[in-house]
């Protein structure tokens, strides 16, 4: 089964991701860009039982198909459409629908196995609103930062295998139960949370959802989780790469 992180060019996050991946899944592993997307010939049909099947092909007889993929993790931030931007700014604005309802249809076909999940956030790009993470915050018992911006003093990187940080410490449990509760009802695997004061009296003062990833700490952790993911297919590779990682 094929694992798909679907990123764009500049997201060094991602691409260090990919290179911790690429020599233990090999062919398995495909980085897409979503400028490509725009480029693919999309051909979608349902089968026998009614369900969606997708077929993305590329010139040089590159293809991707929808009952191949055991993950796709998504950090589109933008869909362009490069084909589009001599024509007028009506048949753009069309292209542009249009693409992002291929796309949203062909995420949405692979329910749980596209992170973060079109059948909760219903959107190509899910956007995390300061107003709703502040409440569910409230919600999971965090205490929040106020007055003038000032720097984190550590952070954490959520994944639902595991909290990685910036400063090592043994994690409070309510500490650790409130970082997964705030990722659950947000709906996102991966959340990176900012905090003022320490682990034991922690002041949330940010949420991302699509972290920049610049350590190597986090890198890890993310490969981690997405390895544990395509184990849900019991790939050998796949196990092979979480033996590795740990």
């Amino acid at each position: 089964m094929q694992l798909v992180i679907l990123a764009h060019a500049l997201d060094a996050g991602a691409q260090a991701v990919a290179s911790v991946l690429a020599p233990i899944l090999d062919h398995r592993l495909m980085v897409l860009r979503p400028e490509w997307l725009g480029q693919a010939f999309w051909s979608q049909r349902l089968d026998e039982q009614g369900r969606a099947r997708t077929l993305l092909q590329w010139h040089g007889d590159r293809r991707l198909e929808g009952n191949q993929i055991g993950f796709v993790w998504n950090r589109i931030r933008l869909l362009p459409q490069a084909a589009f931007r001599a024509s007028t700014t009506q048949d753009r604005d069309y292209a542009a629908a249009e693409l992002h309802a291929l796309v949203a249809s062909w995420l949405a076909e692979l329910g749980e196995r596209a992170e973060p999940p079109m059948c909760r956030h219903g959107s190509v790009i899910p956007a995390l609103h300061h107003l709703h993470w502040v409440a569910v915050a409230r919600q999971c018992g965090f205490a929040l930062a106020t007055g003038p911006s000032a720097p984190e003093d550590f952070a954490v990187l959520r994944t639902p295998i595991e909290l990685w940080g910036s400063v090592k410490s043994n994690w409070p449990a309510p500490f650790v139960r409130a970082c997964h509760g705030m990722a659950e009802k947000l709906g996102f695997a991966l959340l990176s949370l900012g905090f003022r004061g320490t682990p034991t009296a922690p002041l949330l003062c940010s949420v991302d959802a699509q972290p920049a990833l610049s350590s190597l700490g986090e890198v890890r952790a993310v490969a981690r989780w997405v390895t544990h993911r395509v184990n849900a297919v019991a790939s050998p590779n796949a196990r092979a790469a979480a033996e590795a990682l740990t």
